[in-house]
């Protein structure tokens, strides 16, 4: 590890103060596998700052982020509950081949290899639930087997085949999305409670260019998993075979089942990430002005930044609200006390392309190959259109830096082109222009990426260094 750290520190003013303070950590690899960051500065000198790296635990729940069991929460205890959220997993998946990277997260579904077909059955959507599913064209459908040799059809939500499970309940009745025996009766977990069934938000493309989520949310999904980065799991079977589907199911906002099944070849499904989601009736996700006071004022501005930069290496365009989520991991469901509340970044479809507030290019190698990480590699500033001129601090380019070695390095300080290839290849971007002989793509795609990880190895930003920690509250000490 200090050789390829020494290599990330290459070049630069305080290599030999933050390469020191790194390798105070135990001799091993903690600053990436262990529980939870926590980033302060060591004074150096005038000239010289170097960045340190401290393992601090969550000691008690976070003051103020009592959920109701009820519905959504007010406006004050959703920014309690923001204020004291991670934005990164204690550690990153463990990762040594490009398989495990086309694999992805094997709980988050088991079974969606990308080179197996995905079965489901059509879920009725009313006229309301159309109008706020947004402008990708999308369905849902429960998931089902069509495997003889294997017993049972529906799987539950964990994605277990349950043999006895018969039915799903209907939407609008009480047992809805429950699934039911031979007898109507719901079927209970081990825990003694209904089980729901496994519901997969489809989305397919069909030609058109604004629909391309299907593999830039993927890719996009498939990195940050590999980062430790929280993300809704996203996968890209060969193919998803839809029973009752009509042929494009979000342009007829179709509302029943239709006979027959319809073949999606370019079509993902995505499951929720881990934990309740917290609501508010006010408040439409998070914004990142607000998630970046939050977490400065707790001292954790690194965390942020490591956060933003893996947007960045995605050219994430639209920065929004609405695709940020909140979701509780550890609830006590008698207090409704949360002790642990991750900021997410739900929707990653708005990605590789040219960065833009005013539109929502969606892979568009032509835009991506234009984009960089810093507008200012120097002084590691942010392009205008971002965080009215934030600076990323030299500590959040080092998590993700080190990060970006634990999933993707060569064993060298650089960038294995294997294991970035296969972000695009989970994704099938060799279909993102309809033509998948066209191999050439995903090398283009793969270029650009790794080009983008190499310029937060090899960036300096010792001019801004992580301001010191502070944690009034100690919620993280």
């Amino acid at each position: 590890m200090a050789a390829v750290l020494s290599s990330l520190f290459a070049g630069t003013a305080c290599a030999g103060p933050a390469l020191d303070a790194l390798n105070g950590l135990g001799g091993q690899d903690s600053s990436v596998h262990g529980t939870y960051y926590h980033v302060g500065v060591s004074p150096q000198p005038a000239d010289s700052r170097a960045v340190n790296l401290e393992l601090r635990e969550p000691s008690h729940a976070i003051p103020g982020c009592t959920l109701s069991l009820k519905g959504p929460v007010s406006s004050g205890v959703y920014g309690s509950c923001v204020g004291g959220s991670r934005v990164l997993l204690d550690q990153t998946p463990a990762i040594s081949s490009p398989e495990d990277i086309l694999k992805g997260n094997v709980n988050g579904a088991a079974g969606a290899s990308m080179n197996e077909n995905i079965s489901c059955e059509f879920t009725a959507m009313t006229a309301e639930d159309w109008k706020t599913t947004g402008l990708s064209h999308k369905f849902r459908c429960y998931r089902i087997n069509t495997d003889p040799s294997k017993s049972g059809k529906y799987f539950n939500s964990k994605g277990k085949l349950i043999p006895e499970a018969v039915s799903v309940g209907k939407s609008g009745a009480g047992n809805a999305g429950l699934l039911l025996n031979a007898n109507g009766q719901p079927v209970m977990d081990s825990s003694g409670k209904p089980s729901k069934a496994e519901k997969l938000k489809v989305k397919y493309y069909l030609g058109n260019s604004r629909m391309r989520e299907p593999f830039t949310e993927t890719a996009a999904n498939r990195l940050f998993w590999a980062l430790g980065i929280p993300a809704d799991y996203v996968f890209f079977p060969k193919q998803i075979i839809c029973y009752g589907c009509a042929q494009s199911p979000y342009e007829s906002r179709q509302d029943a089942p239709v006979p027959g099944s319809r073949a999606f070849q370019w079509a993902s499904f995505e499951k929720n990430f881990d934990g309740e989601e917290i609501e508010s009736g006010s408040e439409k996700g998070w914004g990142w002005e607000a998630l970046s006071r939050s977490l400065k004022a707790g001292g954790r501005i690194a965390h942020f930044d490591a956060l933003f930069l893996a947007a960045r290496l995605v050219a994430m365009s639209r920065p929004k609200p609405l695709q940020n989520k909140l979701r509780c991991a550890a609830l006590d469901r008698e207090s409704g006390q949360c002790s642990q509340v991750y900021s997410y970044v739900a929707d990653l479809g708005s990605t590789f392309g040219k960065n833009s507030l005013l539109e929502s290019p969606r892979g568009d190698l032509a835009g991506y190959g234009t984009q960089n990480v810093f507008a200012d590699k120097k002084a590691c500033a942010l392009p205008e259109d971002y965080l009215s001129g934030h600076l990323v601090s030299e500590g959040g380019r080092v998590l993700l830096a080190q990060r970006l070695l634990a999933s993707f390095g060569d064993g060298a300080g650089g960038i294995d082109y294997a294991k970035a290839r296969a972000l695009f290849q989970a994704a099938h971007f060799e279909g993102i222009d309809m033509d998948p002989a066209d191999s050439g793509e995903i090398d283009a795609w793969t270029a650009k990426m790794v080009s983008l990880m190499k310029e937060v190895l090899t960036a300096g930003c010792q001019a801004n260094p992580t301001p010191e920690a502070h944690d009034p509250d100690g919620i993280f000490l």
